[in-house]
């Protein structure tokens, strides 16, 4: 069988992709900044939730055919809980309520919610708990924040999977 190592961000694109880059996806000039404002986030969690890790890897094997699909990742923030167990993506943009917009608009094909919902799905794989999944925008112009859930319909996701894997 061929390995195929894939990041949890590459496999959440779509294909074939569609429109143009994303002016609003925290890439560029300001990733930097992103990354400072990550572990910030990160940091004040964990100060204030003993159950909080920052960084958690994740990682699955899919087959299909004659190929193995090895997706891993690292989940921006996991709140461990014995009843629901919380996953957070942290994502820093210049608007966030133009993010948070498109995220609802598209939950079922931006790549940002197709990569949480794989974090989900794995961390659903591993425990068989469903996740609560959130994302926690964060301005990169004024540090305002909002946080937006997200819904993991397994059927849904893997109707999506078994399209991707083929």
């Amino acid at each position: 069988m061929k390995r195929v190592v894939i990041a949890v961000t590459d496999f959440a694109l779509p294909v074939p992709r569609k429109g143009s880059i994303d002016a609003l996806s925290g890439y560029g000039r300001s990733s930097q900044m992103g990354q400072e404002i990550h572990k910030h986030i990160q940091s004040v969690r964990a100060g204030e939730n003993s159950s909080y890790e920052p960084e958690v890897a994740v990682t699955h094997d899919f087959e299909r055919d004659d190929f193995v699909f090895q997706v891993s990742g690292k989940m921006d923030g996991f709140f461990a809980s014995e009843t629901v167990p919380k996953i957070e993506e942290i994502k820093s943009t210049f608007s966030i309520n133009e993010l948070s917009r498109r995220l609802r608009d598209a939950p079922h094909e931006h790549p940002y919610c197709l990569q949480l919902k794989t974090y989900g799905y794995l961390h659903w794989l591993k425990t068989n708990k469903l996740p609560w999944l959130s994302f926690h925008l964060v301005s990169t112009r004024n540090f305002e924040s909002e946080d937006l859930d997200l819904k993991l319909d397994i059927t849904a996701y893997e109707e999506w999977l078994n399209l991707r894997l083929d």
